[in-house]
């Protein structure tokens, strides 16, 4: 039996937005509320305080994650800003190439 493993774009997105979240929360050009909101949604997956007691197994988490996927959802645009760009890749044909031109480049004086 083999096992064949999907490689998920989004899940490595995911990550990857939540590592620029640094960056996101010393820009000056995001918005305090904005910066508040993910501050909250940290402080209260991390908090002792639940809707739901911790100690009730799944359920307990079942507050945090909504939290977790609200913040989430309401912050991933914003967040995708700082994504680093892929660059362009140009792909010429060859009748598109010019070979073995001649130039001569003259100083202005």
């Amino acid at each position: 039996m083999k096992v064949y493993f999907i490689r998920d774009d989004r899940f490595e997105k995911i990550f990857l937005r939540l590592k620029l979240i640094p960056k996101f929360l010393k820009d000056t050009d995001v918005a305090l509320s904005k910066k508040i909101l993910i501050l909250l949604a940290i402080g209260y997956i991390f908090s002792p305080l639940d809707l739901i007691p911790d100690p009730i197994i799944i359920l307990g988490w079942i507050d945090d994650i909504i939290i977790l996927l609200y913040s989430y959802s309401k912050l991933s645009q914003y967040l995708d800003k700082y994504m680093p760009q892929k660059s362009k890749v140009i792909k010429f044909k060859r009748k598109d190439i010019i070979d073995d031109a001649e130039y001569e480049i003259e100083d202005k004086k």
